[in-house]
């Protein structure tokens, strides 16, 4: 049974730096994706503590969607919005931006399959335009957050330099080469230019604030669980991820930030939640589920075209926890707080 890092949980010998928001005072954040689930976290966080602390951090919050903006922030002095299309330069603005995190991407399996191409294009003119005013605005450190698909076909712990396969005749594969020619434009920006960019190479990370609606295999498994239903696998539920919880995400940002080294890439996963899908499956039902609700296995080959190739892929997150950074949440906090909002937003 997959093992459950509690919150109190004390992790060992790496360096406890601990995440200095003050660190942050009086600086300022422009932030691309803020309407996502990452992206919308970073900014309640920064609100948060210049609530509680007086941080004085301002947010410039570049989205598609204004409207959608403000009705996810409401009305805060530190907010500034931008409407922002990913294809096009972003907009000039006449103030100072200390940080950039560039959260914005695609995130739709099954745009994976049916718009590639938009996907490849949406995924390089961002991160090029992002790093183009990081240069032009002189910003003292920009990240992009990515993904474990990077690696591909790989099936053991991999630091931040070990790459699988991945084949480029494969459409699914349009979002991990994206994100590696993205990654490969920050590292060339800093390298030829003295940009200060890094890479966050980001497990599957969910918890309090996924929407209900989530198409991801994680939302549909609390899903059925919680409704008395069967967990229906479309594959053999062999492959294996870690996962990373909202919170410990948001902290892993805040230290690329504060400590990354420009063209690098750092992994950030709970290494304690490795488990295969089938295995998460059974945990969320004896967590969650009704008595007699089971897991099903159900052959699907349409709807497998849009699953990641099985690998057994485990990251390797001691380059980041030398900066001071450790998880801190498990499935059990991620899918308890996940589950929690869902019922409280009713």
């Amino acid at each position: 049974m997959v093992k459950a890092l509690s919150k109190n949980m004390e992790r060992g010998s790496m360096s406890q730096r601990k995440c200095s928001w003050e660190k942050f005072r009086n600086s300022s954040i422009c932030i691309t994706g803020a309407t996502g689930l990452i992206g919308s976290h970073f900014v309640k966080r920064i609100i948060e503590l210049n609530k509680s602390d007086d941080l004085n951090c301002s947010l410039l919050l570049l989205v598609r969607s204004v409207k959608k903006a403000q009705k996810i922030f409401s009305d805060h002095d530190e907010l500034r919005l931008i409407s922002w299309d990913m294809e096009k330069d972003i907009p000039e603005i006449d103030y100072k931006i200390d940080y950039f995190v560039h959260a914005a991407s695609p995130t739709s399996s099954k745009g994976f399959t049916d718009c590639p191409v938009e996907v490849i294009e949406a995924i390089y003119n961002s991160a090029k335009n992002v790093l183009l005013f990081s240069m032009s605005h002189r910003v003292k450190k920009v990240v992009l957050l990515s993904t474990m698909e990077v690696y591909g076909e790989i099936s053991h712990k991999v630091s931040e330099n070990e790459f699988g396969s991945l084949d480029p005749m494969v459409v699914r594969n349009c979002y991990p080469e994206s994100k590696r020619l993205a990654e490969c434009l920050f590292a060339s920006y800093a390298n030829e230019y003295n940009v200060s960019a890094c890479v966050l190479r980001l497990a599957q990370t969910f918890g309090s604030g996924v929407s209900r609606s989530d198409e991801r295999v994680f939302a549909e498994f609390a899903r059925n669980a919680i409704s008395g239903e069967n967990i229906i696998l479309y594959s053999d539920g062999s492959t294996k991820n870690p996962y990373l919880s909202l919170d410990d995400a948001i902290n892993a940002i805040a230290f690329i930030l504060l400590y990354g080294k420009a063209g690098e890439a750092y992994n950030a996963a709970n290494n304690e939640t490795y488990c295969s899908i089938s295995e998460m499956a059974e945990s969320v039902l004896e967590m969650h589920g009704v008595e007699g609700a089971r897991v099903i296995y159900q052959t699907d080959t349409e709807r497998s075209k849009a699953f990641r190739k099985a690998s057994n892929l485990d990251l390797d997150t001691r380059k980041l926890e030398a900066l001071g950074w450790t998880p801190h949440d498990g499935l059990e906090e991620m899918y308890s707080s996940m589950i929690s909002s869902w019922k409280s937003s009713n």
